[in-house]
């Protein structure tokens, strides 16, 4: 249910992304299609090498061994997702001997803490530019602690140095060349390009041993230089190209719907825009969009339907989008997104600046006492910390509406103005902070955020329902009383320190588990998202997540009015 067709205008958009210098995509960074843009990368010329491994029963075993004690799982099998660079220490021609020291069925301990198999990698880049495939990159390999459940490893050849590397053409622009392909036919993101020195800062870095590298070979230095020459890599069926807006059906025209947005293995730093069909983009600012790359993380939108029943979703780099609806209809009127607040640009009497830790702002919404609804974004933070959204004549409420550790952290947020229209934002951070307002209501009642369970809590007694401060197992169900009858709640659902990455569902408990995830996470990453969601008979809902973590509802609104889908319906992913 989508069609696809090129915007005609994207340089304004991509052009609001380069304010104030606080990190954030440039222009050329954030999806302009560059100069001469095929959207095939072509295979470099590769050597066979494969070792005697490649086949090997005994290899697989061991593989499968190894992974089962550092990744949880007993198999050989690789589905890449990111790219290791190395050097071998070793001087020009040595590819011959490096394959040989590999190629053997045991482990030496003096390199490999005893265990087996072998190190190895699955490219040797030799110094003039030849590249040997020692390795299906169906295999799992021996190259990088924690990354070896995910990555591609490529040796270069090369005694002492990466920039060494970087200052040989032949090999480095074979190394190039290599590594774009490798993502054009994997989807690898540019953000999952590490080195060894680098690995361990790897969103995707995972050892359940606590195993970390100690290696310095190509530093944090090195691979930026390597991933800014990838330059723009496109990704075959990476979804939509950059500039691309999607249409998506999504229910009666004229209507408002609310949904999770998802961008999934995107390429480069960029956005995804939410809006109606009818009006365009917005021509100047960034509004109504989620921020990528992050971990494919669903982000609640809302958007106004055109005459058609249609919403549109335009996307500055390469991405596949996913759009999972909870609710069309008419009670909850919207609008095109307006940027009420940003301290990115003056406001009122206070000049351009960050929002300084402990300080609140207020915006006056001139709407008293209804409730108002936006995408509340932290730009360029300090450090870790969170927003907080309330009705500025409250107080400062004890729940947190946007969770931060990038430079770019948004969510979906429902708070009531103050008899006088105003609501406040708080940091516990210093970071720049930016409201987009889409709706003013009183279909739906909001209040301060009330705090229904966390994990954290005791189990009996306290504001909250709890589990004792233990984290919630995988595949365990959490019952929350979010009501005493059947209705629609509107809260955040946090994920607090995940042991691994995964996901989470939240539905009605008459319900079954759905297929569409409210959360996705990184282990060890605090993560919250917006939701909305119908009650059982009883006024319960159901979350769950697939790996240990600490579960958080905090609800803010509840509307017999407006009836949510029990669980939402996936209207669009360019996956399939």
């Amino acid at each position: 249910m989508r069609r696809q067709f090129r915007a005609l205008a994207l340089a304004p958009l991509l052009a609001a992304l380069a304010i104030l210098g606080v990190g954030l995509p440039s222009a050329a960074a954030a999806g302009a299609v560059p100069s001469g843009y095929s959207p095939v990368v072509p295979q470099p010329p590769i050597v066979n090498a494969l070792m005697n491994n490649a086949t090997a029963a005994k290899y697989k075993s061991d593989i499968s061994a190894y992974s089962l004690r550092h990744y949880g799982e007993y198999t050989y099998a690789l589905r890449p997702q990111a790219v290791v660079l190395h050097y071998t220490v070793s001087g020009a021609g040595s590819w011959r001997a490096i394959i040989n020291g590999w190629d053997v069925p045991w482990a030496s301990g003096s390199n490999t803490g005893g265990e087996q198999p072998q190190p190895a990698a699955h490219f040797i880049v030799e110094q003039d530019g030849t590249i040997y495939q020692t390795m299906p990159l169906d295999l799992r390999v021996r190259h990088a602690y924690g990354m070896n459940h995910v990555a591609i490893g490529i040796e270069f050849i090369e005694l002492s140095s990466a920039t060494n590397i970087i200052n040989r053409a032949r090999q480095y622009q074979a190394g190039l060349a290599l590594v774009r392909w490798l993502q054009y036919e994997y989807g690898i993101p540019t953000a999952n390009i590490a080195g060894h020195g680098t690995a361990n800062d790897s969103p995707l870095f995972y050892d359940r041993t606590g195993l970390r590298n100690d290696h310095t070979d190509w530093n944090a230095a090195e691979v930026g230089r390597f991933t800014s020459d990838l330059g723009f890599v496109p990704v075959k069926d990476g979804g939509p190209g950059p500039g691309t807006i999607t249409k998506v059906h999504a229910g009666p025209a004229n209507s408002t719907v609310f949904g999770n947005l998802t961008a999934a293995a995107a390429q480069k730093v960029g956005y995804t825009q939410v809006f109606n069909c009818a009006d365009g983009p917005p021509a100047s600012q960034a509004l109504n969009s989620i921020y990528y790359p992050t971990p494919p993380t669903p982000v609640m939108a809302m958007a106004q339907t055109d005459g058609n029943g249609d919403i549109c979703l335009l996307n500055s780099q390469q991405t596949h989008l996913i759009w999972d609806q909870y609710y069309a209809g008419p009670q909850l009127g919207g609008h095109q997104a307006t940027r009420m607040m940003s301290t990115l640009s003056p406001y009122g009497s206070r000049p351009t600046g960050p929002l300084p830790a402990g300080q609140s702002i207020a915006v006056q919404t001139n709407r008293p006492n209804e409730t108002i609804m936006g995408t509340l974004t932290a730009w360029g933070p300090s450090t870790a910390g969170h927003l907080r959204a309330y009705p500025c004549s409250e107080g400062l409420p004890p729940t947190s509406a946007v969770n931060f550790a990038d430079r770019v952290a948004t969510n979906f947020v429902a708070v009531r103005a103050d008899s006088a229209g105003k609501v406040c934002f708080y940091t516990s951070a210093t970071t720049h902070v930016v409201w987009d307002q889409v709706a003013e209501t009183a279909a739906l009642a909001a209040h301060v955020g009330v705090r229904k369970y966390d994990a954290r809590e005791p189990m009996v007694g306290g504001a909250s329902q709890g589990n004792n401060g233990h984290r919630n197992a995988p595949g365990e169900v959490v019952r929350i009383q979010a009501s005493d009858h059947r209705t629609t709640v509107f809260g955040n659902l946090t994920v607090a320190n995940p042991l691994n990455p995964g996901h989470t569902v939240l539905y009605p408990c008459d319900q079954p588990k759905p297929a569409t995830s409210v959360n996705n996470f990184l282990g060890g990453r605090n993560n919250a998202n917006a939701a909305m969601v119908r009650t059982d008979a009883a006024g319960f809902i159901c979350a769950s997540s697939n790996e240990w973590a600490h579960l958080i509802w905090d609800q803010v609104a509840e509307s017999d009015d407006v009836t949510a889908s029990p669980a939402p319906v996936r209207l669009l992913d360019t996956r399939r």
